[in-house]
């Protein structure tokens, strides 16, 4: 059976990736990775380094080859009722076709967006899990780190593998909780 992870990001990746890897140590089949964003500048900072980081070699090694869509929703962020609608249209469009065992990961982007991803897999899906990822970084932690990764990739250094491993996986502090539903 197939797995697919439907994420919403905002401007912390690490919740994608982490999740690929928890995913990873208790499933081996194939996994699509389904991720939506807004067109927010720091957000869009974050889909770059996400995809960046989906590619090296050290990273596919703790999350395995995982085929990866990223969904670019029409808006910088839901600030009206016609963003969650333009939101909910994108959710079903890319939902409706149900196959294999969906992880909804409601770690990242706007709590609206998350509260209708659940909602959309309600309508749609009515099957799998929701998981949370929480990191045990302090906040001040991760913002130090996202600065030096975010200010690498502005000025194209290459991230070392201790860059990666911090920013991306919180250092390995970090927790998935699950719910089957």
């Amino acid at each position: 059976m197939n797995v697919c992870l439907v994420s919403v990001l905002g401007e912390s990746p690490g919740v994608v990736t982490e999740a690929l890897e928890w995913i990873r140590k208790w499933f081996k089949g194939k996994i699509l990775n389904i991720v939506f964003y807004t067109t927010d500048k720091s957000v869009i900072e974050s889909v770059k380094l996400l995809k960046k980081a989906l590619r090296r070699k050290d990273v596919r090694k703790r999350i395995g080859n995982v085929k990866t869509r990223f969904i670019k929703l029409p808006m910088i962020d839901i600030k009206e009722e016609k963003d969650a609608k333009e939101l909910w249209k994108s959710l079903k469009k890319a939902l409706r076709k149900p196959k294999g065992e969906y992880i909804f990961n409601v770690s990242g982007g706007r709590r609206l967006m998350c509260i209708l991803l659940f909602a959309c897999w309600q309508k749609i899906v009515k099957r799998g899990y929701v998981i949370n990822v929480i990191s045990y970084l302090p906040r001040e932690e991760m913002e130090a780190i996202r600065e030096v990764v975010v200010e690498k990739a502005r000025n194209n250094l290459r991230l070392s593998k201790e860059d990666v491993y911090s920013y991306f996986f919180s250092k390995g502090k970090y927790k998935v909780f699950k719910i089957k539903i």
